[in-house]
């Protein structure tokens, strides 16, 4: 198939951290004999580029390039542009914000109900969404990268401290709905030589090395999809203790030396406590394979066939112009 990827997050040299999984899921879908072109939606450079890229799509679409799928990365504004065009089947994963958010879901839902077919990131959403046919597909992770390493080589490579218990805080601690507060506060409750490692637009190599380098992931946001970083952690064989978010609780509640806990300070203390003062690396691993990028390629590509069947019904099943007179 020929795919036509539509974003406004996307990874560069300059940020290797903005949304790598769309990066590696445009890779998995190539690796399978797939063309994948991408059109960056330059959001924050300026807000026309919403504007600039309609006219893109359909230059795109009007001028010769036969593309089987438009693929918008996210609902709300981002997936306007692509619902604007009627060449070709659109596609729109949802990632989060876009049905979480009341605000952004009222923009969402009607644009979900023009799609050809809809990925969320977890169940969870889905059920917030509440309309049919949509399929749960978080984003696969890169099971070559995202391996266990020797702690003290991780540590040594990324010149943290080599005895001192670390956590590893997934996200910028900036953004207010990941709840670095709770962080901070469960800090208070913990020993003065535990210290936090925050990742901030990072590689995912650079990534993989953290989480072989630091003790425990914790992960304290209000509210998620399908957090990456909790299957890469566990790739990594790492411990983990997050809060009851999106599909987390899929993913951890087998997997040992982990723990779901409340938003509460005390209660995130008290989990993380014993996998600081006696750190471990739990056999995880097998847990994350269940999302590797070949088997999300996969289910993707299905998608795909349905979507351009459902288009095509569509198409056949529309009134012709004597038809309506």
């Amino acid at each position: 198939m020929n795919i036509l990827f539509v974003t406004n997050r996307y990874p560069t040299p300059d940020t290797p951290g903005d949304s790598p999984c769309i990066a590696q899921q445009a890779q998995s879908l190539r690796a399978r004999g797939h063309t994948v072109d991408v059109l960056w939606i330059a959001s924050q450079k300026s807000r026309l580029a919403y504007v600039t890229t309609q006219l893109k799509i359909w230059q795109k679409l009007l001028l010769g390039n036969q593309y089987d799928i438009v693929h918008s990365h996210f609902g709300w504004t981002n997936a306007i542009p692509a619902t604007l065009q009627w060449r070709v089947p659109h596609v729109i994963t949802l990632r989060g914000s876009d049905v979480m958010i009341p605000k952004q879901l009222r923009v969402t839902r009607p644009l979900v109900r023009r799609a050809s077919a809809v990925i969320t990131m977890s169940a969870e959403m889905r059920d917030v969404l509440n309309e049919p046919d949509v399929h749960v597909i978080p984003y696969g992770i890169d099971l070559r990268v995202y391996q266990p390493q020797p702690r003290a080589d991780a540590r040594t490579v990324l010149g943290l401290p080599a005895d001192k218990p670390l956590i590893l805080f997934p996200y910028d601690p900036k953004r207010t709905r990941k709840r670095y507060d709770l962080v901070e506060a469960a800090l208070a409750h913990l020993s003065d030589e535990v210290e936090v490692v925050a990742i901030v637009d990072k590689s995912a190599e650079q990534v993989a090395t953290y989480m072989s380098a630091c003790d425990v992931l914790l992960l304290t946001a209000d509210w998620e999809g399908s957090p990456s970083a909790i299957r890469e952690a566990l790739a990594c064989n790492m411990a983990v203790v997050s809060a009851d978010v999106g599909d987390v609780a899929v993913y951890l509640q087998h997997a040992p030396s982990c723990a779901i806990v409340p938003h509460e300070p005390v209660a995130i203390a008290d989990a993380l406590r014993p996998l600081l003062e006696k750190p471990r690396r739990p056999k995880s691993r097998h847990i994350a394979a269940m999302t590797g990028l070949d088997t999300t390629a996969q289910k993707v590509e299905r998608v795909y066939e349905l979507a351009i069947e459902r288009f095509r019904s569509r198409i056949s099943n529309a009134p012709s112009v004597g038809d309506a007179r």
